[in-house]
């Protein structure tokens, strides 16, 4: 299991920390109380629904219940769970800024101006930043540069790319949450052989006479070529999961069989890839 803590101070970008780790296939619980990091850690390991786990810790808000992060980090030790201590930070004068452009209060501002909140933190969380294993200033970074800088700590992970592959029949209407289209139906239609169009793209019989003379395949060959020179510029651009919509006529067919072949080749090549074919959802 890949385990991240997540800490920091407030308004240095813990949150958008965690969406970008959620991009890369983490599990991500928010503003967890540290006591109760080690249990959930536990329900985790056992259901092995996951093979990446991220916390991100309750702030300094939560009083004394925060001191209990370093009773919480030593018990995931002394369980055998390793894990990497992520915290974020920023410099005072962005981190003002950042409250009051969002309108919304420190959480530790509470009769107290802005600057001391601030340094109050500091001081609360001096030896956590000194204990982390990975400290990212977002003091000059934007949301997308702060993901990136993330994305670029955990390469490993980000390397095995998702891809969703969603099959559709036009005749109801293109996916509205595709990156990339491809149309198929300029393919034999197997919806006109009575032995097999009763069947779908996932039969064997369907996918014989989709790729039986050789169109089928030199198209999963160029879009197969295509993704792997568009997947790097998708990366660069910080998008993590690029959806693929291949489309037919009704969606039972030749886009079925096209969109499992894709799968194949795809994953391959290491990526994380699955398979969502809409219009076999809706019979």
């Amino acid at each position: 299991m890949d385990l991240v803590i997540v800490s920091g101070m407030s308004g240095a970008g813990k949150s958008t920390c965690l969406n970008a780790l959620e991009d890369l296939g983490f599990y991500c619980m928010d503003n967890i109380l540290p006591q109760l990091i080690p249990d959930a850690v536990y329900a985790m390991a056992i259901s092995r629904e996951k093979t990446y786990e991220s916390f991100r810790i309750a702030d300094a808000r939560v009083g004394e219940f925060f001191s209990g992060i370093y009773s919480a980090l030593d018990k995931l030790k002394l369980n055998g769970y390793n894990y990497q201590l992520l915290f974020l930070d920023a410099e005072d004068d962005v981190l003002i800024n950042r409250f009051n452009e969002t309108k919304r209060a420190h959480p530790l501002a509470k009769g107290v101006p802005m600057h001391q909140a601030i340094e109050k933190e500091r001081k609360l969380l001096k030896d956590l930043k000194s204990s982390a294993d990975i400290v990212i200033d977002s003091t000059s970074l934007d949301i997308k540069g702060l993901k990136q800088k993330v994305y670029n700590e955990f390469a490993a992970i980000q390397s095995h790319q998702g891809i969703a592959i969603v099959t559709f029949g036009y005749k109801r209407g293109i996916p509205k949450d595709c990156d990339i289209v491809f149309d198929t139906r300029f393919l034999e239609n197997p919806h006109y052989v009575k032995e097999i169009k009763d069947f779908t793209g996932k039969d064997s019989r369907v996918r014989d006479y989709v790729f039986k003379d050789g169109r089928a395949e030199e198209y999963c060959q160029h879009i197969y070529k295509l993704l792997l020179f568009v997947l790097k510029d998708y990366q660069k651009e910080v998008k993590q999961l690029l959806t693929l919509g291949i489309g037919c006529t009704g969606g039972k067919h030749r886009s079925v069989a096209i969109g499992e072949r894709l799968k194949e080749l795809l994953s391959e090549s290491g990526y994380n890839v699955e398979t969502f074919h809409r219009n076999l959802l809706m019979e």
